[in-house]
């Protein structure tokens, strides 16, 4: 049998972990720079976590785990969580128990550092991996809220006839129709180019409606901004001169349009900025508007008044406790429990 070892990785040897990500993945979405971005340039040097665990046969790497820490709000206290993602196996060792073997060693080491909660999303295989060899479950789901700014040719695919996605899309035009701001809102929108004072101060209040929503200060905002394989524009909302809501959407050619993030703690502030992002996809051409997040907040009916419905599809958020007291696995798992989710809490 030749030696393993597993130990944390240190980022020193990225262009091997690189083409094993593409070995596997096939390819990998991303590169050298994606891979730094990703590991190496935001700061959590106090979370107590290495960034990467890796497996070695006589010195090569064979299997590679990443994680992006969190501070995530739980109820009414703070605790450390894990993101992981970038699960890999090299090809010609599988079915030698090198993935159970790197997880069961990573949660000893997660529950020695005091970190409850691990998460992630995952490919159908993925799924089945985590679910039926490391115990992982369902604790959220996500949802696409949709604005439809050409019904024909969203229409066209589902009713198989453009004549009649014609005929019809006067009816959903008139089903969601999207209500303004109050013409006597003293407010303002605009562009800005990284998030702003009072971000943070912003992000408190909107977190004192959830259960469970992820941390966002200035920071982490700021880095997911210069994301290398994705350009994005970021709007803010203002009354009198107080941060009230933002919104990041991504800068793209194709049909759709995609919200990253928005949170807001006004809603003719929210309506403002919706307004803005249709009239950016109308002048582009863009013919849907997509915001994947989690289903299960009371915030979906402020969407609705801009003309947005729920799809049908869903994206499972699983999870796994490591070292969870009852209160937090109670928590974690109930049904109706207020989540926050977006694609700015995942790292792919």
């Amino acid at each position: 049998m030749d030696k393993l070892t597993v130990k944390p990785y240190e980022f020193d040897r990225n262009d091997e972990v690189l083409s094993l990500l593409h070995r596997v993945f096939n390819p990998w979405d991303g590169d050298a720079s994606y891979f730094s971005w990703k590991y190496e340039e935001l700061n959590v040097a106090d979370c107590p976590f290495p960034r990467g665990w890796i497996i070695e046969q006589d010195g090569k790497i064979v299997a590679f785990n990443g994680y992006l820490p969190r501070k995530i709000k739980v109820g009414e206290r703070t605790v450390w969580a894990l993101q992981s993602f970038d699960t890999v196996t090299d090809p010609d060792c599988r079915g030698r128990g090198l993935f159970g073997q790197l997880q069961q060693l990573i949660y000893q080491e997660v529950k020695k550092a005091g970190i409850p909660w691990l998460y992630g999303w995952t490919s159908e295989i993925g799924f089945k991996v985590f679910t039926k060899k490391v115990g992982w479950t369902i604790w959220g789901k996500q949802r696409f809220r949709m604005r439809v700014l050409d019904p024909a040719w969203f229409l066209q695919p589902k009713l198989k006839s453009m004549l009649l996605a014609k005929i019809a899309s006067p009816l959903m035009n008139l089903r969601f129709r999207s209500t303004p701001p109050d013409p006597k809102w003293q407010g303002r929108v605009c562009g800005e180019t990284e998030f702003p004072d009072g971000t943070e101060e912003l992000f408190e209040k909107w977190a004192t409606k959830f259960d469970l929503i992820a941390i966002r200060d200035r920071e982490y905002l700021n880095w997911r901004m210069i994301n290398p394989l994705t350009k994005q524009r970021l709007i803010c909302a203002y009354e009198d001169n107080q941060l009230v809501g933002y919104l990041v959407h991504n800068l793209t050619d194709s049909d759709e349009i995609d919200i990253l993030d928005c949170i807001w703690i006004n809603q003719n502030g929210l309506l403002a900025l919706l307004a803005e992002v249709e009239k950016f996809a109308r002048d582009k051409k863009h013919k849907l508007i997509r915001f994947r997040v989690s289903d299960d907040q009371e915030d979906a009916f402020s969407f609705q008044q801009a003309g947005y419905f729920i799809s049908r599809t869903e994206f499972l958020m699983l999870g796994h406790c490591v070292d969870c007291d009852t209160s937090l696995r109670e928590l974690l798992w109930r049904e109706d429990k207020a989540v926050y989710w977006s694609y700015f809490d995942r790292n792919e």
